[in-house]
């Protein structure tokens, strides 16, 4: 359902896909929700403690005010910030 960037191996051997600045930033940080086009989304711009936090923001938002929209304003990315303070793509809904 999603497309994760990190795997269950140490993520900086994963052929370059992650830095080990992100790792760290996966372990411990603040997430935000994006659109497709990668800006900070238009309704859940907000900071998530936690990955399973975004995802669950945005799933109740898919599942209701939503609906409304087609499958490509629904779509949505999840970022990390970084401890560089850079903002990482972790990964986007299919």
């Amino acid at each position: 359902m999603l497309a994760y960037l990190a795997s269950r191996r140490r993520p900086w051997e994963n052929i370059g896909q992650l830095s080990m600045c992100t790792y760290m930033a996966l372990k411990s940080s603040i997430y935000r929700l994006i659109g497709l086009d990668g800006s900070p989304h238009p309704v859940l711009d907000a900071p998530y403690e936690s990955l399973e936090a975004a995802m669950r923001a945005a799933q109740n938002w898919c599942e209701g005010q939503g609906l409304r929209l087609s499958t490509g304003e629904r779509a949505y990315g999840i970022e990390v910030m970084t401890h560089c303070g850079e903002w990482r793509t972790v990964l986007y809904a299919q």
